[in-house]
């Protein structure tokens, strides 16, 4: 019986046949069908496996079945080729995994494996993925986005992200620390955060982005920051970005308080400029009639024939006369240029001329004036503006003195420099006044002094190429210290007549 109807026919034909014959017939017929079904799903399973491979061949991870007992039974062909590894120390590391019913990431060499792994029944069938590639790109990415998270947290600005909810979605370490915020900042609304609120700001700068209104960018805002003294200037950059397909708002605070302290001292200096040259311009006009007058009062001094009473009167105006001068003489020296001519220098004439200058004034303060002076050969230098610097500084000394107080004045070489220093037992000079000393117009003496002395003082020292510093401590007097270049030998030693 090899086709359907050939068995059809001989059941038709085997009607007349007895009972016996029939059941045999019809359990040939059986048989039949029973093993065409059979070969049928052997070729249907045939099919079946020929797609398996064609799939699994074409696939770059690589498949395999194991059992506890046979190991592996099946394993991808050219698995070394697609992963890299030769097949028997990938099957062990495959085993030395066991027991796992999941995933896991191994490194075999230099190459990164994936393996996933199910069991059925007795059996564990497994997928192998060469993840190298993957690890060293994310490894990368890691890297880079380690070294930008570094130098945005470096940044002496301040950055942060917010959503449509004034949400922080991530902060800075700058903004972190100026505001003494911990790690914990993600979440929690922006106002919250720094102002402390339950509700927005009133007028914030995020209203009009949020509002999707053309919005001011750029701004300049006052905060209050504790840690940085107080409010400071802020320059604030705000920009609408798309961040995982959601609008977010990325917020940059760079601190500009010193830049707009200097922009003021800047705008008050061209201020106080110009005041200076009218200042200056008035002097030059006041000065002659201011010394006429001075010297008409010391020529009538000079009679015999005055009251005791007439005279002190003349020598008080005589006084104020003199002091006038002195001060239209120096708001001249600030806004005019000092004249500096070198010529032979004698520190230790100079010093005594000074002495010599000061000695009636010293007198009256009932100050002591010492002069301690090493051997200095003489040099080229600027003799008139070294005199006047001595001359202000001994007498700010001798001002600041108490009486029966002592002003030192050395004068020494060292290392090429000529170091003259003036050293006082006075009151000293406030710490918070040490950096403002040599500003014009700035002052220790209350409504005493005019303020333009140091300032003199420290532009003739720039202005011969010298550097001076003081150190004060109230109560216990102060030390100013000028350096200056000594220069030896060239033309101003050849032409000194008494070398």
């Amino acid at each position: 019986f090899f086709q359907a109807e050939d068995g059809i026919r001989v059941v038709e034909r085997s009607r007349g046949l007895g009972d016996v014959y029939k059941r045999q017939v019809v359990l040939g017929l059986s048989l039949f069908l029973v093993f065409k079904e059979i070969r049928r799903g052997y070729r249907a399973v045939a099919l079946s496996e020929d797609r398996f491979r064609t799939l699994v061949e074409g696939m770059s991870e690589v498949f395999y079945v194991r059992d506890k007992v046979r190991g592996f039974s099946y394993m991808s062909p050219g698995a070394e080729g697609k992963l890299g590894v030769p097949r028997k120390e990938l099957e062990e590391t495959i085993v030395s995994l066991s027991p796992f019913n999941g995933e896991a990431t191994v490194e075999v060499g230099e190459k990164v494996l994936a393996v996933r792994e199910k069991r059925r029944e007795d059996a564990f069938y497994g997928l192998v993925r060469d993840i190298t590639t993957e690890c060293q790109l994310t490894r990368n990415l890691e890297r880079e986005r380690s070294f930008l998270d570094s130098m945005v947290s470096s940044l002496r600005a301040g950055v942060m992200v917010v959503d449509g909810e004034r949400r922080v979605l991530w902060m800075n370490t700058y903004l972190k620390e100026i505001y003494e915020l911990g790690d914990e900042v993600e979440g929690i609304p922006c106002y919250t955060l720094f102002a402390h609120r339950k509700s927005p700001c009133p007028s914030c700068y995020l209203d009009p982005l949020l509002a999707g209104r053309k919005a001011q960018e750029e701004m300049i805002a006052k905060y209050y920051v504790p840690l940085l003294g107080g409010e400071r200037h802020f320059f604030v950059r705000t920009r609408k970005v798309k961040m995982e397909d959601k609008e977010r708002i990325v917020v940059l605070c760079q601190d500009i308080t010193e830049m707009k302290h200097m922009e003021e001292q800047m705008y008050f200096m061209d201020k106080l400029s110009s005041l200076g040259k009218l200042a200056a311009s008035v002097a030059h006009e006041l000065s002659t009639p201011l010394f006429v007058t001075s010297t008409n009062l010391e020529t009538v001094l000079r009679k015999e024939r005055l009251t005791p009473s007439a005279r002190r009167l003349l020598e008080l105006s005589a006084e104020e006369l003199r002091r006038s001068v002195l001060l239209l003489r120096k708001l001249r020296w600030v806004y005019r240029p000092v004249s500096m001519e070198k010529e032979w220098v004698n520190i230790d004439q100079v010093l005594r001329d000074v002495a010599a200058i000061l000695r009636t004034y010293v007198r009256e303060r009932k100050v002591g004036l010492n002069l301690e002076i090493t051997p200095v050969e003489p040099f080229p230098g600027y003799k008139g503006p070294l005199m006047q610097v001595l001359l202000n500084l001994v007498t700010n000394a001798v001002e600041a003195s108490p009486h029966g107080g002592e002003v030192t004045i050395r004068a020494e070489e060292e290392g090429g420099e000529l170091v003259l220093t003036v050293r006082d037992r006075g009151v000293g000079i406030p710490k918070e006044m040490l950096d403002q000393i040599f500003k014009p117009f700035v002052t220790t003496k209350g409504g005493k002094g005019a303020g333009l002395g140091l300032h003199l003082t420290y532009k003739m020292v720039e202005g011969m190429g010298g550097t001076i510093e003081v150190e004060s401590q109230e109560g216990e007097g102060s030390v100013f210290r000028v350096r200056l270049p000594v220069e030896r030998g060239g033309e101003g030693e050849r032409k000194d007549p008494d070398n």
